[in-house]
């Protein structure tokens, strides 16, 4: 905070991202990750006690998170503690499925059994498509989608979660990312 006078201040982390994701770059335990998290947090908070530290985006392995959880519950240095002010998850596909509202219903779930009630909810990574993605070979699973419906589905992405106790969304990305996973024309070169 008192490093660099008037210069900008950090006020949410995102500690790692898709750590349930076995492509990621996490690669390892939940364990290892509420160790990792629960020290950022800590850091974080001794340098700027008002800053809001954001559990790594949720890919789609609630189980995973799970563990994660289970394990924090473990390391507490008491039993009131807290590692993470936010737990974030990503939400993209078809157009016509909009609706994260199962997912996030799950994600409360599992958030008051470990009582974390009090977390926001926030999905860091929104998308949907527009075109006809090609996919890795094997793997069919998007169909063609216009712009139009790109756009609708786009709305209703942003308005359906904040009128279910969702805090904050972020699009997937700012630019799209040409052959991303080495797949040129794939999905994330149409979002």
């Amino acid at each position: 905070i008192d490093d660099a006078p008037n210069s900008p201040i950090v006020d949410y982390w995102m500690i790692e991202n898709e750590v349930d994701c076995r492509a990621g770059g996490w690669g390892d335990t939940p364990e290892n990750y509420a160790t990792l998290l629960k020290t950022a947090y800590k850091a974080a908070k001794e340098a700027n006690p008002s800053t809001k530290i954001v559990m790594a985006g949720m890919a789609g392995r609630l189980n995973y998170y799970e563990d994660i959880l289970d394990y924090l519950n473990e390391i507490k240095d008491n039993p009131r503690d807290q590692y993470f002010d936010i737990f974030a998850y990503h939400a993209g596909g078809k157009a016509n499925n909009y609706n994260s509202e199962p997912r996030r219903q799950s994600i409360q779930e599992l958030l008051s059994k470990y009582n974390y009630q009090n977390i926001e909810i926030w999905i860091t990574e929104m998308s949907t498509y527009s075109g006809d993605p090609k996919e890795p070979e094997g793997k069919d699973r998007f169909e063609y989608q216009s712009e139009s419906e790109q756009a609708i589905s786009l709305l209703k992405r942003y308005v359906h979660p904040i009128t279910h106790a969702v805090k904050k969304i972020f699009w997937v990305s700012l630019t799209e990312w040409y052959g991303y996973g080495g797949q040129p024309g794939g999905l994330y070169d149409n979002v």
